[in-house]
């Protein structure tokens, strides 16, 4: 998997989606990490 990064975003202890769209989080290491979807 190669997920387009759209913008940089600090850790989020919880996945909240933006208003405009999606929001993709990736698990690693018990850290989760979430990003807004590029793709529609």
């Amino acid at each position: 998997i190669h997920p387009k990064v759209c913008k940089q975003l600090p850790l989020c202890p919880r996945p909240v989606a933006p208003r405009n769209g999606g929001l993709v989080c990736v698990t690693i290491d018990n850290a989760q990490y979430c990003k807004p979807m590029c793709n529609k």
